[in-house]
């Protein structure tokens, strides 16, 4: 049997304790997590993707930090 299920990224974590429990007890054989983005939002983690670079190629070490809320 197959099951897929859309998961508010807040809840993943303990769903993914919870399925691990279930697969100790034998309920559950084996999972996969599978990310799918749209095409705006690959396009924002590559981005970030290159930001990362850049900054590791170029960058100084600052106290700086950001600070990312509400991400859906």
């Amino acid at each position: 049997m197959q099951l897929q299920l859309n998961i508010n990224d807040f809840k993943a974590n303990i769903f993914l304790e919870l399925l691990e429990v279930f697969k100790k007890d034998n309920l559950v054989t084996d999972y996969k997590v599978i990310n799918t983005y749209n095409e705006y939002e690959n396009e924002i983690i590559d981005d970030l993707k290159s930001l990362h670079l850049s900054i590791q190629e170029d960058g100084q070490m600052t106290d700086k930090f950001i600070e990312i809320n509400d991400l859906k």
